[in-house]
Formats: C-alpha cells, sequence, structure tokens
C-alpha cells in the first residue's frame, strides 16, 4: 500500500533514514506523516497534524489490514456507524481492524501528534523475521476482529516504555531499533486479552458528544456567558456529572477551566491585535471587575496585561 492511494498528499521527499516525509492536504492548518517500510506489509508513520480535522481517509484499500495508534500530544475522536464515538488521549493506545466503519474522525484540540503503525495482515504474514519471534499476525487480526474491530487501552508504563523510545532513537541505530520496538509492541499486544478491556470512558453516545460540542461551540461565542452548565446540556438530556466526565476526558480540562483559559487566551490576541482599552477587554471576556482580570491574566502567562501588550503589542 502506497500512501498516496489512501490520503491527499500534496509533497513529498525522502528522509535520510530510508523513510518518506509526505505533507497532507488538511483543512485550516496543516500535517505530516512519516512513514516508513520496516518488514513486508509493516509500516511505521510518525504523525504531526496542526488543525482541527482529520485529512479525509480513502478506504478502498482491498487487503485486510491492521491500524495500530499511539497519541503522543493532542486528542483524536473517530465516529464510528454505529454511532459511538471512540478517543485517544494523551498516552492512550489504539488498535483497529482498517474495514471498521469511521464516518468521520478529528483532533479536538487542535493539533496531534502521535505513531501509527499500518499492517497489511497477508504480506506481514509471510515476515520471517515476525515468524522467528512467533508472532502470529493473522491471530492478532481475529483478536481484534473479535473485540467489535477497536480496541483502546488507557496509558500504561508498559505501553510508554515500547513508545517513548521510538520518538527519541539516535541515527546511528535508527531503522534497526524501529524493528525491534515493533516486534517488541506486536509480542505485547498479541498477549493482551482484548477482551477484558472495560474502559468504558474511551467511548460515548452521539448525544453526549454533541452536547459537549455545543457547550464548547457555546461557550467560545460567548465569553461573557452567565448561563449555568445546567441550562446548556438541559435539551440533550445528559447528566451533569456524565457531562463534566466525558468534557475532561476529551479536553482534558474540567469545563469551566477550560473556558478561562480560552478566555485569557482570547483576552491575549485582544491585547496584541486591537487597541481596545484594557477595561474594554476585561468586560469582552467576562471579567466585570478589571482588577480580577488583570490578576487571572497575572497568575496565567507571568505578565500584568499593560506589560504583555507592551512587550507584544
Amino acid at each position: 500500500m502506497k500512501m498516496e492511494e489512501c490520503l491527499p498528499v500534496i509533497s513529498k521527499k525522502k528522509t535520510k533514514h530510508q523513510g518518506m516525509i509526505y505533507e497532507i492536504a488538511c483543512h485550516e492548518g496543516k500535517g505530516t506523516m512519516t512513514v516508513y517500510d520496516v518488514f513486508d506489509g509493516v509500516q511505521v508513520i510518525y504523525n504531526d497534524f496542526h488543525c482541527a480535522n482529520s485529512p479525509e481517509v480513502f478506504s478502498n484499500i482491498s487487503q485486510k489490514h491492521l491500524e495500530i495508534n499511539h497519541c503522543l500530544h493532542g486528542r483524536f475522536e473517530c465516529h464510528f456507524e454505529d454511532d459511538r464515538y471512540g478517543y485517544l488521549s494523551e498516552g492512550d493506545l489504539g488498535i483497529n481492524d482498517w474495514s471498521i466503519g469511521r464516518i468521520v474522525s478529528c483532533f479536538p484540540l487542535g493539533y496531534y501528534e502521535g505513531v501509527e503503525i499500518m499492517i497489511d495482515v497477508e504480506k506481514a504474514a509471510q515476515s520471517s523475521f515476525l515468524k522467528i519471534l512467533h508472532i502470529d499476525i493473522e491471530k492478532l487480526a481475529e483478536k481484534v476482529v473479535a473485540n467489535h474491530k477497536v480496541f483502546i487501552m488507557r496509558s500504561t508504563e508498559q505501553i510508554q516504555h515500547i513508545f517513548m523510545e521510538m520518538y527519541n532513537v539516535s541515527d546511528e541505530i535508527f531503522y534497526d531499533y524501529l524493528k525491534i520496538k515493533v516486534a517488541e509492541l506486536l509480542l505485547f499486544l498479541q498477549q493482551l486479552p482484548f477482551n477484558e478491556d472495560k474502559d468504558n470512558r474511551h467511548y460515548y453516545t452521539s448525544n453526549q458528544i454533541q452536547a459537549i460540542k455545543y457547550v464548547r461551540s457555546f461557550l467560545s461565542e460567548h465569553l461573557d456567558s452567565k448561563v449555568s452548565l445546567h441550562e446548556l446540556i438541559q435539551p440533550y438530556h445528559v447528566s451533569e456529572s456524565v457531562f463534566r466526565r466525558c468534557f475532561k476526558d476529551i479536553y482534558g480540562k474540567p469545563v469551566y477551566q477550560w473556558h478561562k483559559e480560552y478566555r485569557l487566551q482570547t483576552s491575549r490576541k485582544l491585547l496584541e491585535e486591537s487597541n481596545h482599552s484594557i477595561i474594554e477587554i476585561a468586560s469582552m471576556v467576562g471579567y466585570d471587575n478589571p482588577s480580577k482580570f488583570s490578576s487571572a491574566f497575572y497568575q496565567f502567562f507571568g505578565q500584568k496585561p499593560l506589560s504583555y501588550r507592551k512587550s507584544h503589542h
């Protein structure tokens, strides 16, 4: 499988380690994928995206494939055809069958960085190196399919040990070391009891996600809003406790902390790019008291608003 066959590639160039860097077409952002062929049928892909929407993937691949992902930074959201939503958070491991019904995917935080291992099951099953290590790719694929074609595991020390070393490999041993790390990962996955995945925090209903996205959108557009969370989520019939947990799982912070930081980030941009007075900016981002705004800004950015404006305007 070639990258050009499944992704909207803008440009490509070779790396110094027998790999290829692809620039990927993204809506309102940019993305790169650095690809290495480590075994027959096995690719290691370093993903680095700075955009909200994931590039469209064309699922016209005829062979059976497994896709393994580790999230280093950001969040990855995937909407499945059974109307579930799955998320990878920092440190998480996800493995799925390529044929799983995906409707759309995105990056909720606006960025994503991680490692992906793409496996052509038929080709990889013939690898002499993997056979020597008694790695049965076909059996692993059967386990994934039996687990509804997707398995997500919360970050553990063992996952971190395997993947963090893949982000920091010295030039002298880079290519051979990738092979060792992929083999280590496959041995780890081969002995995992996939049917014991009980971490339902990774899966959400369509109704829950609609409520979360509505609240995030509303709070982004109404920085001075005094509307209660209960009022905002009432039309979606989601309990406040469930909403708070889901929001934190997806965006990494409690909803009101996220809103406060978003308001302060907006105020920083206004200080840099506008001629509004500090009192006006405080009011625009929901602070009735300019001194409270100044204190919150200092606590978050380490500078008072006036000092920040002088140094950045």
